[in-house]
């Protein structure tokens, strides 16, 4: 008996949600949502984290994310926060709130 693969969770409306806020890294708009591995519970061959993983990142700084350590060795758009996967993770929650009101509301 195979194991079925599991199912990663997606929503479009968050993505597309995503899009609309600020670059995480620099402020700047139109953003692209980039898939944060460090803390997403990682992946494996052929499969993405949930889409609930997502942050905004224009594209500049989105090509550069590719290597999460480049990604939190760069100044993070709030001044004088220090960058790294704890500091990303309060954004995510963040996000997850803002979207949750607005869909509410």
């Amino acid at each position: 008996m195979q194991i079925p693969k599991p199912k990663t969770p997606r929503n479009k409306k968050y993505k597309d949600w995503i899009k609309t806020q600020p670059c995480l890294k620099c402020g700047r708009t139109p953003c692209d949502p980039h898939h944060y591995t460090q803390i997403g519970g990682g992946c494996g061959w052929g499969m993405k984290v949930s889409d609930y993983w997502c942050i905004p990142l224009c594209r500049f700084c989105h090509d550069g994310a590719q290597d999460d350590k480049w990604f939190l060795s760069m100044t993070p758009y709030e001044k004088g926060k220090e960058p790294n996967d704890r500091w990303v993770l309060v954004r995510i929650i963040k996000y997850h709130d803002e979207y949750l009101v607005r869909e509410v509301s």
